[in-house]
């Protein structure tokens, strides 16, 4: 799933720290940018990872291991295994959901106080 927040104005500052979803020239998934490692121009991107998957599981088994952690913060992404799946050629498939609010996260005190912010603006 991915979520196209048009910007990271007001509420939808809370998605500023989501991975970008990277596309190649036809369109497709192709790997998952966490912001932390995201240069300039890839932090300008609109199209968030909220971080729902659906993974055959005798695949993720077979596949876990092979994930580094050569990343700004030292630590092994699951949002590694999509890059991993597009280069062993399986396709990725995704779903666009166009209100941001069905992907918001807490995590944070900041985080909370947004998405509450966002919640009441639609009641």
């Amino acid at each position: 799933m991915t979520l196209d927040v048009g910007d990271f104005e007001d509420w939808r500052k809370t998605f500023y720290d989501f991975g970008r979803i990277g596309r190649n020239a036809a369109g497709e998934v192709e790997r998952i940018i966490e912001r932390k490692d995201a240069n300039d121009e890839e932090k300008l991107i609109v199209e968030v990872n909220p971080g729902y998957y659906c993974f055959s599981v005798e695949w993720v088994k077979q596949n876990i291991e092979k994930l580094g952690n050569k990343n700004a913060q030292g630590e092994f992404y699951l949002t590694d295994l999509i890059g991993l799946a597009m280069s062993q050629g399986y396709p990725i498939e995704t779903m666009t959901v166009n209100n941001p609010l069905e992907g918001i996260g807490v995590n944070s005190p900041e985080q909370l106080k947004l998405a509450e912010e966002a919640l009441a603006s639609v009641v």
